[in-house]
């Protein structure tokens, strides 16, 4: 039998309960505040992806069942998207307008391009 715990990229594992953030281990690390209004985010799932994805980080999210993965990925990458487009007129919200200047600038329109023509 061979095991091993070896992963090429490091993986932090946190646990959210209600507006508080834990380790694996269950020791706090913090409360979680969401300083934009995100439309579809009541549990704030959003809003961590978005910061995780802005840090330069990739996200994996654990879901109860199939069914809620999918739809939890279709409300992030919906959500992505507004955050991420130009607004229609005068940007009002400056903590929404540096959220999106940030999120364009991790993006690579060309690859996400490629994808969605792949799918």
């Amino acid at each position: 039998m061979y095991k091993t715990d070896f992963r090429p990229v490091p993986l932090q594992e946190h646990i959210k309960i209600g507006t508080k953030l834990f380790n694996n281990q269950f020791q706090f690390v913090r409360n979680v505040q969401c300083p934009i209004r995100i439309q579809n985010d009541s549990e704030g799932l959003v809003y961590l992806s978005l910061e995780t994805v802005l840090n330069g980080h990739s996200v994996l999210v654990f879901c109860p069942t199939k069914a809620w993965c999918e739809k939890l990925s279709g409300t992030i990458s919906k959500e992505f998207f507004n955050i991420g487009r130009p607004p229609n007129g005068p940007e009002k919200d400056q903590a929404l307008a540096q959220t999106r200047k940030e999120l364009q600038s991790q993006l690579n329109g060309p690859k996400l391009k490629e994808v969605l023509g792949k799918s």
